[in-house]
């Protein structure tokens, strides 16, 4: 699985779990969170969360920090 693949994954599972959990309000899914799961260094893991962002699978939250949360799953 490549590493774009794997961080979709990451972030689709994430989001089925807070709202299973009713928890979307307060989900942290940002860049540091996503970097550990998926074992890559944040900056590689930044890039490609905004390279999915606007290829429109992923959506941005902008606060600090960001947040980013699976338009697939919503």
């Amino acid at each position: 699985m490549k590493r774009l693949e794997k961080i979709l994954h990451i972030i689709d599972e994430e989001t089925q779990k807070a709202i299973a959990g009713n928890t979307l309000d307060t989900v942290t899914l940002d860049t540091l969170y996503i970097s550990q799961l998926a074992g890559v260094d944040r900056t590689n893991a930044s890039k490609l969360m905004n390279r999915l962002w606007r290829e429109g699978s992923l959506i941005k939250i902008q606060s600090h920090p960001v947040v980013y949360l699976s338009r697939g799953i919503l």
